[in-house]
């Protein structure tokens, strides 16, 4: 399910806020290893947790 969540975020049909509080955790563990592994950009993985960069 978190891997679903992922998609969707990465898709921007969701927004971190609403991924439920038991899938956050994974959610994040895998957008942080997909971006380690070079899958995708800085932004992206900002951009799907919700962090705002200047």
């Amino acid at each position: 399910m978190a891997k679903i969540w992922v998609d969707r975020l990465l898709a921007g049909t969701r927004t971190f806020e609403e991924v439920p509080a038991s899938l956050k955790t994974a959610v994040t563990n895998i957008l942080n290893a997909r971006f380690d592994n070079g899958e995708i950009s800085e932004d992206e993985l900002n951009r799907a947790l919700g962090i705002e960069t200047f």
